[in-house]
């Protein structure tokens, strides 16, 4: 699995979790498939028969459940892309929900755009309830005194509940060039008040927050991991120096707003996390539909791809015999991967609330002017165990406290979590949990 593309949009690394040379059927493989080959009608766009044909073609080599997949008459259809949505599979999982909830066709040059502009504030948007999950330092929204836990009650003067659930979401996300919103925020204690968002270009470093605890048990270390832009890996070695000098003896992984990204990225986490309890194994088998299994036979390579954990030489690692992770439904992707990654190597305590469920990962062919992402292959740890699709859920269950920073040891999921390592045992949910959406501001 390679490192991200340069070019690659914010949108994307947020949405994508890439498997690697999974590619669809060409002339002259020896993989039957049941529709011509995708290159075969590719980019003809003024042929709408070759462009549903393309949309079939790449569906039946590159989804992961091409041979659940129920025939559609693309006539019914009025794009391709519709025609795409209409194959995907959307048979139930034991909790109701589709089984793909993932795939989608997007415009690529939404896709591929250069970054986007953001006020500097991550809001948990759930209808007409938006809240501060935490604030970007150096940002208007910092500059404009927007703390974790505020909610919005109104925009330009009008309150959400006219604004309805469509229009918060437009007037909390405006496009480039647009000029300072008006935004009445009230406190987790109810008082009111009025600040002014410009934009900046997104700037959203990984590593929100590092720091050491004290505690009468030992000193442990934190870290707050939001997503994969920047240099997390840099910023997160740089932290294990910081908890080897401090000597702590336990970390805390705060995951709760992790959308996901790269394999890699979070491999290399965890072998700064587990250092010789991982050494260079298996962090995750990537395993395909059948026919791309079977061509990958024929072209001599192993049916899965696999990511190995990178060597730790000459990286400091804090080689601990477990960690506690902190979840929400907004744990995605990558992030749920590190779990379950290192879960055959040490003990992984899970704190918060069940994660999004997305044991797979994701290709993005194009064809058109639109990027199709799919689901291309399922994702399983070193046991080959990847059975989460409806979410990782927790061993201690524990609200997301936005009445307290992120770090601080009274917040709630943190809270719970440090209780259960000094008590063993896990303490009531202080509140009822605040969804956390994957939504990051823009």
């Amino acid at each position: 699995m390679g490192p991200p593309h340069a070019s690659r949009s914010i949108l994307s690394l947020l949405l994508l979790f890439v498997a690697p040379s999974i590619g669809c059927d060409e002339p002259g493989s020896s993989v039957p498939s049941r529709f011509p080959p995708a290159s075969t009608v590719a980019n003809r766009c003024d042929d709408p028969a070759a462009t549903w044909q393309w949309v079939r073609s790449t569906v039946d080599a590159l989804y992961l459940w091409a041979d659940d997949v129920v025939d559609a008459d693309p006539s019914a259809s009025a794009t391709p892309e519709a025609y795409f949505r209409a194959l995907l599979v959307r048979t139930p999982t034991a909790s109701g929900r589709p089984r793909d909830r993932f795939s989608e066709a997007y415009p690529t040059a939404l896709f591929q755009a250069a970054l986007p502009v953001w006020q500097g504030v991550r809001w948990a948007l759930h209808g007409t309830d938006a809240r501060a999950l935490y604030v970007r330092d150096q940002t208007p929204a910092a500059l404009a005194g927007v703390r974790r836990g505020d909610r919005v009650v109104a925009v330009a003067g009008t309150p959400v509940e006219t604004l309805g659930a469509a229009g918060l979401s437009a007037a909390l996300s405006p496009p480039p060039g647009s000029g300072p919103v008006a935004i009445t925020l009230a406190d987790p204690a109810g008082a009111t008040r009025t600040v002014d968002l410009g934009l900046v270009t997104f700037s959203d470093p990984g590593v929100l927050l590092t720091t050491v605890l004290d505690r009468p048990q030992g000193r442990v270390g934190y870290v707050a991991f939001t997503s994969q832009l920047g240099d997390p890996v840099g910023d997160m070695t740089a932290a294990v120096r910081r908890f080897l000098a401090a000597g702590v003896t336990d970390l805390v992984l705060d995951v709760r707003y992790n959308p996901g990204g790269i394999a890699p990225v979070v491999a290399a986490f965890g072998t700064l996390i587990a250092g010789d309890r991982v050494g260079s194994g298996v962090f995750a088998y990537f395993t395909p539909n059948p026919r791309t299994q079977q061509a990958r036979r024929a072209e001599g390579q192993p049916a899965d791809e696999v990511v190995h954990f990178p060597d730790a030489t000459g990286s400091p690692t804090l080689s601990l015999p477990r960690v506690f992770v902190l979840t929400t439904e907004a744990t995605c992707s990558a992030a749920e991967s590190l779990i379950n990654g290192l879960r055959p190597y040490m003990t992984v305590v899970q704190v918060g609330t069940t994660t999004c469920g997305k044991p797979y990962a994701l290709d993005e062919p194009e064809n058109c002017g639109t990027t199709y992402v799919l689901i291309a292959a399922r994702e399983s740890n070193s046991l080959h165990l990847a059975e989460y699709d409806d979410g990782l859920v927790p061993d201690c269950t524990a609200a997301d406290d936005l009445t307290h920073a992120l770090g601080d040891p009274a917040e709630g999921m943190l809270a719970a979590a440090l209780a259960l390592r000094e008590t063993r045992t896990c303490p009531p949910p202080l509140a009822a949990p605040v969804r956390a959406s994957p939504r990051d501001g823009r």
